[in-house]
């Protein structure tokens, strides 16, 4: 009776064994990229605590041209420290930006279709995920006098400073050498 257990259960280790092995390999292939996909969520909690800071003191007037360039700066930053971690500039710089499109694609929803914001967490969530960023874009988009186009210019902005932090951190990884593919259009 032992020796028919111990034939059952080898094969369910076996089968165990590999499930376990095939996930930590694809892990282990993909970590970068499921870390480049989770900075995306980076600036929500970055908008969270400037409301929370402006809602616990509301005499407080923050230097919001300056936390937003401070923000663009550490985000270049990260763009250049994870510039191969998904292969490519292009490929990292659209893993990383998921997040931001899908926010960015809520919010023009609420604001062109609905006419109003959610009135709950997700609502919220989306308002304040571009919060730090939202004077600068406002200065870019002067003209107009709607949200929407700060929101956009928002996300232009994010993924273009993410975008020439990669190719700054691809071109420091190579030696200074400018190359000329497809993939790096560095001029």
């Amino acid at each position: 009776m032992a020796q028919a257990d111990i034939r059952q259960s080898a094969p369910c280790a076996f089968v165990q064994n590999c499930v376990v092995w095939g996930v930590n390999s694809f892990m282990m292939r993909n970590m970068k990229k499921i870390l480049l996909l989770f900075m995306g969520l980076l600036p929500f909690f970055l908008g969270l605590s400037m409301n929370a800071l402006l809602m616990r003191n509301m005499n407080l007037v923050l230097p919001y041209p300056l936390l937003g360039i401070a923000w663009l700066l550490l985000w270049g930053l990260l763009g250049c420290f994870t510039a191969g971690c998904a292969g490519s500039v292009k490929e990292s710089s659209f893993l990383a930006h998921i997040i931001p499109l899908v926010v960015l694609l809520l919010l023009l929803y609420q604001e062109l279709i609905l006419g109003q914001y959610w009135f709950n967490l997700g609502g919220l969530a989306t308002q304040l995920y571009y919060l730090p960023l939202l004077n600068i874009a406002f200065t870019l988009t002067a003209w107009a006098h709607r949200v929407w186009p700060a929101y956009i210019a928002s996300f232009a902005l994010m993924y273009a400073v993410f975008y020439w932090g990669g190719c700054i951190g691809k071109r420091r990884r190579d030696g200074g050498k400018v190359s000329r593919g497809v993939d790096d259009a560095v001029s």
